[in-house]
């Protein structure tokens, strides 16, 4: 290909060919990689993680939508793992929400979020509970069957919480990946 390229023409001719052919590939690229960053922001190629990032650092409220077809309102304040921690007020209850059994977040405004990676760490089930259990928190629980259950924690352990229930000395064991919400009276 250099043969043809280069019969019956100067070096400066094929040094400009190329470096014309150089610019037009970089710019090719640069217009593929900016048509890919406005429909990241665009909201096109958002993650469900990425949402829900975006929109506990925008404070916006939201309707989060369960399984169990509750629905919580308020402001996004942590997004872990497998957990979202959502609260009407700073200093009103929380409410822990199994990534899993989060069925829909509605959100007033345009929808454009950006993508987001999951995090990595962060806030669990089993650590925000126990650290309520230290106050002996009231909590209600709904579990992926839908029942529910509200009382006192008493203790959490590895893979579970013991309540006391409300108005009855009876106390309840909950396996932790049976809880779908959680909301804790603060």
């Amino acid at each position: 290909m250099e043969a043809d390229r280069g019969a019956g023409t100067s070096d400066f001719d094929r040094a400009l060919t190329d470096f014309t052919d150089t610019t037009r590939r970089r710019a090719a690229a640069t217009e593929r990689l900016q048509a890919a960053d406005h429909a990241m922001v665009a909201g096109l190629s958002g993650s469900w993680c990425g949402t829900l990032v975006e929109l506990a650092e925008s404070g916006r409220p939201v309707l989060a939508i369960t399984r169990s077809g509750a629905h919580h309102r308020g402001a996004i304040l942590a997004v872990g793992p497998n957990l979202v921690v959502l609260a009407p007020t700073l200093d009103g209850p929380r409410t822990l929400l199994r990534l899993a059994a989060l069925e829909a977040v509605r959100e007033s405004g345009d929808g454009r979020v950006r993508d987001a990676d999951p995090p990595a760490t962060g806030p669990d089930l089993g650590s925000l509970l126990d650290e309520a259990s230290e106050d002996r928190a009231r909590v209600s629980i709904v579990t992926a069957g839908g029942n529910r259950f509200a009382g006192r924690i008493l203790r959490v352990g590895i893979d579970q919480v013991t309540l006391r229930l409300d108005g009855q000395h009876d106390a309840l064991t909950i396996p932790l990946g049976r809880i779908d919400e959680a909301v804790i009276d603060r």
